[in-house]
């Protein structure tokens, strides 16, 4: 009997080890079939620029030309839980936002899979501008002003969100890229 649990206990840890490294396969072998990028901005390194991530690109140049100083990059996985988008509806992203606590400033360009989910994107980013928007408004009055000006853009594929008082510059490097 004691033989019999000690086969039984192995057998199941075999398996559980078996799922573990399938789990593991199909879920690599996913993101290189989907082709998905989704990489955060980067520090303007040409090697971490893929072809087609224009928003690294762009993220990169207004970090540059609009000296922002104080602000962070977001890795994908923060972007999917700060603001509630789900990751396949994302190809390339970059974000920054400021790391002053008391400063909203973000910089968000996103390029989506396609149009429904460029439209899933922009809803999850203006549920969220909308609800800082409340909470600065109760709290942050100085900021409030600087968010009352933003908005959350799409544009075909691509969605936008710069809360910054640098914006309009911001809005200017963004539309010089062709998309």
């Amino acid at each position: 009997m004691r033989s019999l649990n000690c086969v039984i206990k192995r057998a199941c840890f075999l398996i559980a080890c078996l799922t573990v490294c399938f789990a593991l396969i199909f879920s690599a072998s996913g993101c290189k079939i989907k082709g998905k990028g989704g990489s955060s901005a980067g520090s303007g390194a040409s090697s971490s620029v893929q072809d087609g991530d224009i928003p690294n690109k762009i993220v990169s140049e207004i970090k540059e030309k609009c000296k922002l100083s104080g602000m962070t990059e977001l890795s994908k996985e923060q972007l999917f839980s700060r603001y509630g988008i789900s990751d396949e509806y994302v190809m390339y992203s970059a974000v920054l936002v400021s790391g002053d606590s008391l400063s909203k400033d973000e910089v968000i360009v996103i390029k989506a899979m396609d149009e429904g989910s460029a439209c899933s994107v922009r809803d999850c980013l203006d549920k969220y501008y909308k609800s800082v928007l409340r909470e600065s408004k109760e709290y942050l009055p100085d900021e409030y002003e600087k968010l009352e000006k933003a908005s959350v853009v799409k544009d075909g594929i691509y969605v936008r969100l710069f809360i910054s008082d640098k914006a309009d510059e911001m809005n200017k490097i963004y539309n010089s890229y062709e998309k």
